[in-house]
């Protein structure tokens, strides 16, 4: 595609930048994502959709309502950035796994951030030295409202820690000095506003059994102001609108109904999964948005038309958008109105887009005829491939502190710090963007609000529905959950437990088959461990563009594990109560039904609870292990109550399995009795068919020996009782509704910038 070529000033010109570049071109007047690229024509191409008209119109009709703009300038000033040299962590060995300092400190967050256990984490790191490494070194510039900067540098060069840094998401770095303001805000108080900043991360993120239109429109539901619910048409109409539009502007409404799909599930192509990634920073409406590599996966002419895209949205709404790229031909280099160099970290060149090239070549450097220029931007810091002019081989820069020396130096160094804009002068502008996104928030706030732009509610109803389109897009595995719990009620009540004799000879089998669904239901929910962290990314990256609360995605989940859960129990038990001979009861068999439904329920949630609680899942893994043992060591089958030696019977009151199991075996054995027969009936044998005063070896027989009591046998075994059934129900409930609020909890502390 060709543009207008830009005229170049010397790199020793004090006027200041020109304004931001606008390409154009006479034919088409729009791009397959609708972009319309020749500004002159603002009318609306006849064969296609002109986002920048749509634009124009959407602004206009936000003045017309008195809808206030989010404009807000980037400033940073002497950013510096420091982190641990992936080369020097140490690796774990039996003693650290067992060193409670360090399961602390590998749990979420991180153990320096408390006071009395610093000196401890000391201790514990005395096995090595962490070598600390500064990944960013005293970078200062400005992205004014309504412009465009892109950041160049090879890989390992800071690129994508500087736009997570400016992107307010600076846990994953171990200090981060100097300011970032947003207008005049600071690090903290934009933190309040999290939906104004956005990051996109090189990768693509979604959830793979959405389709594009579920995804996208998930994305525009709840990001719904409430500006646009009182003043415009109402949230349908609006969400409707938005479908259509991200689409078109992108390129991608021919596959609104496909899967967004990942490695593992067949659906969109990459280039379009990158455009899904994109349609949900749209969808945002931030008032600053950082692109990490966005045009990765896309071809030449596609990517070419995202970068218009972008140009058209600063344009209009005044946002401003910080962009880095590995591969940007000159189409797209210019539409950039500033760009910033970094090598190793290092900032050698900040300035306006097109005096760069000029700026380079007088250092020295050669710029191969037709080359891109972001190409020779990047790798003059490459020692391979750069080229010097005759006569500069010794005396050009060659290092990057030569190369930061040689720009802090120049001209346009202090042209560009003359021209930032002092903080003071940026007041107007963020109190309009705070009125703003307040007045995008409802009437009535709750303290969840936060930034977000729906009610917590809302934020619940919208993922339950986000959740049940997530399992139904993946049939398949629904189906094999039902079917799992199908075979394993077949399996173990016709091998293990079929008929259970109703004497003494299957009284200890009977125990363990009604033990068994526990176990059962307990290996099952561990995979919730690993479905947490697959699923971490996502809930991190809508966290980050304010779609909802994590304690809203919890809530959520625990909703829609009701449905799901009643009908694998419901499958298991109706064929394993039958099977294995458990009383022909219609009142004990729905309370062994609601018992194991609860305790899959509870077991579920709790293992969300500990893949929650780790930033490592091999951490997670060893916890979870570990307590699914102890769990069903002291759940009252292996160990009954009474035997449990005293200074661990605790243990017992703190597992939530042994309620359950008190709860199914007091269920069963109520009402129960049994006939003592067989080598538990002394004496026995052919000649002791008549003898008087034989006694059971079973606890809780009868006098006579010839009948085993159920309540008796419960009482004297294992110290439970049949009052206890619904006293346990209660208490599982409770520990239910315990483990979704630590989760939910555990999900809100948890500092999730490191994402």
């Amino acid at each position: 595609m060709a543009h207008s070529p830009r005229r170049e000033t010397p790199p020793h010109a004090t006027k200041k930048p020109q304004e931001k570049p606008q390409a154009t071109e006479a034919t088409p007047n729009t791009t397959d994502m609708g972009v319309q690229v020749n500004e002159k024509s603002d009318t609306l191409d006849t064969n296609g959709f002109s986002f920048r008209q749509w634009l124009e119109d959407n602004e206009a009709k936000k003045v017309l309502e008195k809808i206030e703009k989010k404009h807000l300038s980037l400033t940073w000033r002497h950013l510096s950035v420091t982190g641990v040299d992936s080369r020097t962590v140490l690796g774990h060995d039996v003693l650290s796994c067992a060193n409670p300092v360090e399961l602390i400190s590998n749990a979420r967050g991180s153990v320096n951030d408390i006071t009395i256990l610093h000196d401890l984490t000391l201790i514990s790191n005395a096995r090595g030295s962490v070598n600390d490494i500064t990944i960013l070194h005293d970078l200062t510039g400005q992205v004014k409202a309504g412009e465009m900067m892109l950041v160049l540098g090879r890989p390992g060069s800071g690129c994508t820690s500087f736009l997570k840094t400016i992107a307010n998401k600076r846990h994953s770095f171990k200090s981060v000095t100097g300011d970032v303001f947003y207008g005049n805000m600071s690090a903290e108080e934009a933190d309040k506003y999290r939906g104004a900043i956005l990051y996109n991360s090189e990768d693509d993120i979604h959830f793979p059994t959405l389709t594009v239109a579920q995804t996208l429109g998930f994305a525009v539901k709840n990001r719904v102001s409430r500006q646009t619910r009182e003043k415009s048409a109402g949230v349908e109409k609006y969400r409707e609108e938005m479908l259509h539009v991200i689409p078109e502007a992108l390129g991608i409404s021919h596959a609104k109904g496909t899967l967004v799909g990942n490695e593992f599930v067949r659906g969109v192509s990459g280039g379009e999964r990158k455009r899904v990634s994109i349609g949900e920073v749209m969808a945002a409406q931030g008032a600053i948005t950082c692109w990490d590599n966005a045009t990765r996966g896309l071809d030449a002419s596609t990517a070419l038309e995202f970068a218009q895209t972008c140009r058209a949205l600063v344009d209009k709404t005044k946002a401003v958008a910080v962009v880095t790229l590995y591969q940007a031909g000159n189409g797209i280099f210019d539409l950039f109105d500033k760009v910033l160099v970094l090598d190793e970290g290092r900032q050698i060149y900040y300035g306006p887009a097109n005096m760069a090239k000029a700026y380079f070549e007088n250092l020295g450097f050669i710029c191969p005829q037709g080359a891109n220029v972001a190409d020779f931007l990047t790798s003059s810091t490459v020692e391979t491939e750069r080229r010097f002019k005759a006569g500069y081989e010794h005396s050009a820069p060659k290092t990057s502190q030569e190369l930061e020396m040689a720009y802090r130096n120049s001209d346009i160094a202090r042209q560009m710090e003359a021209d930032i804009i002092p903080l003071a002068e940026l007041e107007q502008e963020t109190t309009t963007a705070r009125k703003a996104l307040e007045d995008d928030q409802p009437n009535h706030k709750s303290p969840l609000q936060g930034s977000y732009t729906i009610g917590f509610g809302h934020q619940i109803l919208a993922c339950v529905q986000r959740d049940i389109q997530v399992m139904l897009g993946d049939k398949a595995s629904f189906g094999m959950q039902q079917i799992a719990a199908l075979i394993q009620s077949l399996c173990s009540g016709r091998s293990l437990f079929y008929n259970l004799p109703d004497s003494s000879a299957g009284i200890f089998a009977r125990s363990g088959a009604i033990f068994y669904p526990l176990v059962f239901y307990n290996l099952s929910a561990m995979a919730e461990v690993t479905a947490t962290f697959f699923g971490r990314p996502i809930l991190n990256r809508h966290r980050d563009f304010s779609f909802y609360r994590p304690s809203a995605f919890v809530i959520a989940k625990m909703i829609t594990d009701i449905p799901n859960i009643i009908l694998q129990v419901s499958i298991f038990a109706i064929v394993y109560y039958f099977l294995i001979g458990l009383q022909m009861d219609a009142g004990k068999f729905f309370t062994f039904w609601v018992i194991t439904m609860i305790s899959a329920l509870m077991l579920t949630s709790l293992y969300r609870l500990i893949g929650c609680m780790f930033s490592s899942f091999d951490d997670a893994a060893k916890i979870s292990g570990f307590y699914s043992m102890v769990m069903m060591v002291y759940g009252g089958f292996f160990i009954p109550f009474q035997t449990m030696h005293v200074w661990f019977r605790w243990i017992w009151y703190i597992n939530p399995c042994a309620y359950v199991y008190e709860a199914l075996l007091a269920n069963e054995y109520s009402g129960l009795v049994l006939e003592c027969a067989g080598a538990e009936l002394i004496p026995n044998g052919d000649g002791y068919s008549e003898a008087q005063n034989r006694a059971c070896t079973i606890p809780g027989a009868t006098a006579d020996g010839i009948q085993i009591i159920g309540e008796d046998y419960l009482q004297t075994a294992f110290s439970y009782s049949p009052a206890h059934i619904w006293r346990n129900f209660g208490i599982c409930i409770a520990w239910w509704l315990a483990f979704t609020a630590c989760t939910a909890i555990a999900m809100e502390k948890a500092n999730t910038n490191s994402s």
